[in-house]
C-alpha cells in the first residue's frame, strides 16, 4: 500500500463550520475596529469643539491627546476595519495614508506647536 501524504491546507481540509466561524470572527473584529475608530473620531471632534475640555492645568503633557492621538488612532482603526471587511481593495493607498497621518499625529503630540489645536486650547495654553 503506497504511503499517503496529508496536506493540511486551510482551504481543503477545513470543515464548513470552522470556515463559517472564522469568517464570523473576522467580521466581528472588523466591525469592532470600525466602531472603535468612529468612537475615537467622535470623541476627538467633541474635544476639538470644546464641549468637553481636558484639565490642562492638571495634565499639560497629555492635554493634546484629543486632537492628535485620538483622531489618528480612529483613522487607523477605521482603515483596518474597512480593509478587514474587504471594503478597501488590497492595492488601495488608504492604509499607508492612514499610517502616515498617524505618524504626523504622534509628531504633533510630542511637538505641540502653538498653531495646532482648537482655539480654546491655544488661548488657554498660550495667553
Amino acid at each position: 500500500m503506497p504511503h499517503r501524504r496529508y496536506h493540511f491546507s486551510t482551504s481543503s481540509t477545513q470543515s464548513p463550520s470552522f470556515s463559517w466561524a472564522a469568517r464570523r470572527v473576522r467580521a466581528l473584529v472588523a466591525v469592532g475596529a470600525l466602531i472603535i475608530g468612529v468612537v475615537l473620531l467622535v470623541i476627538s471632534g467633541v474635544v476639538w469643539s470644546g464641549l468637553v475640555k481636558p484639565p490642562i492645568q492638571f495634565t499639560p503633557a497629555f492635554a493634546n491627546v484629543g486632537w492628535t492621538i485620538m483622531p489618528t488612532g480612529g483613522l487607523l482603526f477605521c482603515a483596518g476595519g474597512l480593509r478587514a471587511m474587504d471594503a478597501i481593495p488590497k492595492g488601495s493607498p488608504l492604509g499607508p495614508l492612514a499610517f502616515l497621518l498617524a505618524v504626523a499625529g504622534v509628531i504633533l503630540f510630542f511637538w505641540d506647536p502653538r498653531w495646532w489645536g482648537p482655539r480654546w486650547y491655544r488661548e488657554q495654553r498660550w495667553p
